[in-house]
């Protein structure tokens, strides 16, 4: 689902060192900064202005009415518990920085409401569509964010991993925070380091299943519940794969690792409450049962199909989302999603994939559709609309669940890819599912499944979405899969710069076959667990040209996400 890239460091505001909880490199809590402080150690207010522009806001929920009262008291209660976790998301982001942001919401005067604002749309000090830039102080976002001490480099925590055997599998456990402990480094789990807030999301959790009237999702929700305190996720995640005949879709707990850019193994907070579209859900209930013969139709070498593995699946769900809190929520909006994240989990039960139709649409309206007329080639533009660019996001989905399996490591032990290409592994991981999805667009489309649409909808949509995902996420792991899978298909004359019209233009003849020649290398990598290869990958074709450079300028005046404003909200006042 996200994010980021870590900015130079530079001389901290006077002052700033002492108060700023954001700043502790013991990751001890600090005491909240003095606004006055907080105030004189920020970006300008025009600066600060211009970036909240960047977001719409936007409605997000669904129409009045559609949810009785016992539902509105279930999905009251599951808010709840989501907001306590978005307090624990604050916290893994950087510790402190939520009392830095209850200090600028809880005073007056427009400029202390902007860069809480600002703050909120970021989860902290730090802007995440400006490679992490700090706008309240200068110090750079630490690498491994709230997880580890902000100090530690990646190479003092694998040389003490090396002293201490007996340490690794605590230290890079997802659910644990990593600190200093006199000259050593400890491991401290989520359920201790954030009890107060996960024992009252617990308590919400419990509630909420009182107000159920589907045992399945009664079931997990407990289940989920007793996960907070234990640290154990497994059971519950089982659970939540049964919870398929409920129309509430409910996502609780850590899940996604894109916030430890040290290690790239912690999970991060996050919830979703969303509510199934039935309708929508019928009409693509077939496209999953595609995945063996879309796997026969790749035109790779045999070798490597062989090594190419289908998750199971079950039918892509479309959904309209009700709530979001945590990880999802922070900078650009999650639009779709494919959880749970747990390997043993998958190869039992597969994987559940949403999409959240409303904030696509929302997304679409505000962003996308401006964007792109700013970017595609007039021609080519005419051919974008809001179900191409859904249909982008079906295939981007159904390529999430092929993997290329089991990797056997130089000493014998066999693991997944996301061990061998380590901080690595979330940019090409995402750059194959951005490849793999363009070419199941092709395929859907060539039989079929997507209406009268054109092969060259799905190319001009592409090249929307590469601008669209740099612009929220220049550096990190989407924004730079978008740049290695557009410059390599561009390398191969695939997508062309018009520098008299400033646009780009797609060439069928030459696009689809340089997809099947960025696909081979990015599932090569991950059948390999290739770290030196990934690297070579991405610094050649993971940063940005200068054409693109100069595009992006272009489209300063355009939102880059929304802001959702919540109808729920406004429902739970009425009753």
């Amino acid at each position: 689902m996200r994010r980021r890239v870590i900015t130079a460091a530079a001389v901290l505001v006077v002052g700033f060192l002492a108060l700023s909880p954001l700043l502790s490199s013991s990751g001890g809590a600090v005491p909240p900064a003095k606004l006055d402080a907080i105030l004189a150690s920020s970006s300008p207010a025009a600066i600060v202005k211009e970036r909240l522009a960047r977001f719409a806001p936007a409605p997000v929920g669904v129409k009045p009415g559609k949810l009785n009262p016992k539902h509105l008291r279930l999905v009251e209660k599951l808010v709840e518990a989501a907001d306590h976790l978005d307090r624990v998301f604050w916290r893994q982001v950087s510790e402190g920085g939520l009392e830095t942001y209850e200090t600028l919401s809880g005073a007056e005067g427009e400029r202390a409401a902007q860069l809480a604002a600002l703050m909120s749309v970021n989860y902290g000090p730090w802007d995440r569509l400006v490679r992490n830039e700090a706008f309240i102080g200068t110090r750079p976002k630490p690498a491994g964010g709230g997880f580890y001490p902000a100090d530690i480099s990646r190479r003092e925590l694998l040389g003490f991993m090396d002293e201490h055997p007996e340490a690794v599998a605590d230290l890079m456990s997802p659910y644990t925070v990593v600190r200093r402990k006199g000259a050593g480094l400890v491991a401290i789990p989520y359920a201790e380091k954030y009890r107060d807030d996960l024992k009252k999301a617990a308590g919400a959790l419990r509630e909420a299943a009182a107000f159920s009237n589907w045992d399945s999702l009664k079931e997990f929700l407990l289940a989920r519940a007793d996960s907070f305190s234990s640290g154990d996720y497994y059971g519950s995640e089982l659970k939540w794969m049964d919870t398929d005949d409920c129309p509430f879709i409910v996502v609780m707990g850590p899940y996604e690792f894109y916030e430890d850019l040290l290690m790239g193994n912690k999970a991060a907070f996050e919830a979703i409450i969303a509510l199934k579209d039935d309708e929508q859900t019928t009409r693509f209930k077939g496209l999953a049962e595609q995945i063996p013969a879309i796997l026969a139709a790749l035109p790779l070498e045999a070798t490597l199909k062989e090594r190419l593995v289908p998750v199971k699946q079950r039918p892509i769900t479309v959904a309209d989302e009700l709530y979001a809190a945590g990880d999802t929520r922070a900078g650009a909006q999650t639009t779709a999603f494919t959880l749970p994240n747990d390997s043993r989990v998958r190869s039992l039960k597969g994987t559940r994939q949403v999409i959240l139709r409303n904030v696509a649409r929302a997304k679409f309206n505000h962003s996308w559709l401006p964007l792109s007329r700013l970017v595609v080639a007039e021609d080519q533009v005419v051919e974008i609309s809001f179900d191409s660019y859904f249909d982008q996001l079906i295939g981007v989905e159904l390529a999430r669940g092929i993997t290329t399996g089991q990797v056997k490591y130089p000493d014998g032990s066999t693991g997944g890819a996301r061990q061998g290409l380590r901080q690595r592994y979330h940019a090409i991981e995402e750059a194959k599912s951005d490849a793999l999805g363009l070419f199941i667009a092709f395929y859907l489309m060539d039989h079929g499944f997507l209406g009268k649409r054109t092969e060259m909808s799905a190319a001009a949509t592409y090249i929307a979405s590469v601008f669209r995902v740099i612009r929220f996420d220049s550096g990190g792991a989407h924004g730079v899969a978008k740049a290695i899978v557009f410059n390599y298909l561009a390398s191969k004359g695939g997508f062309a710069y018009d520098p008299t019209t400033r646009r780009y233009r797609a060439d069928m003849e030459k696009l689809k076959p340089a997809v099947t020649d960025v696909m081979a290398e990015l599932f090569g990598i991950l059948a390999t667990a290739d770290y030196d290869r990934a690297g070579h990958l991405i610094m050649e074709f993971g940063l940005l040209s200068d054409d693109v450079r100069e595009k992006l300028a272009d489209l300063r005046d355009v939102p880059v996400d929304i802001k959702p404003e919540y109808s729920i909200k406004k429902a739970f006042q009425k009753q």
